[in-house]
């Protein structure tokens, strides 16, 4: 699994990664799931983020990436989304959800036309109380 790799390398949150920042995004994504095949041929291989369910720059870069990587032939397996629901900043309006939702459905869709293996890695519920945090 090649974790949080185009957040990390946009500082999504402050967020940094030292492949990300030295090595360039795709370079080290390239050789990690090139290895990683060569390791096991039969292992699914996952590209994992946040923030990929909805459109937005890192849904985004995966898109270019995967459908890049897919015709190279680098990436044999899939994405994983890490769902966050956090009741400390949710949707103000019934239209933010509604939205969210439409693009989720959009993002799910396409990555299922590219024939991408989806995963959902973290879905997580914080309620905003303190460091109540609960995997679902």
């Amino acid at each position: 699994m090649v974790n949080k790799a185009f957040s990390r390398s946009q500082h999504i949150y402050g967020l940094h990664g030292w492949w990300a920042d030295n090595t360039g995004c795709q370079a080290y994504i390239n050789d990690s799931f090139i290895w990683a095949h060569q390791a096991d041929p039969s292992a699914k291989l996952i590209l994992n983020d946040f923030k990929d369910e909805t459109a937005n720059s890192i849904s985004n870069a995966m898109d270019s990436y995967i459908q890049a990587a897919k015709s190279r032939g680098i990436l044999k397996g899939g994405i994983g989304m890490q769902m966050h629901i956090d009741g400390t900043n949710p949707p103000s309006k019934k239209s933010q959800l509604y939205s969210r939702c439409l693009w989720f459905n959009y993002n799910l869709n396409f990555f299922a036309l590219i024939h991408v293996f989806v995963a959902f890695s973290n879905i997580r519920k914080r309620n905003g109380f303190g460091e109540d945090s609960r995997y679902i």
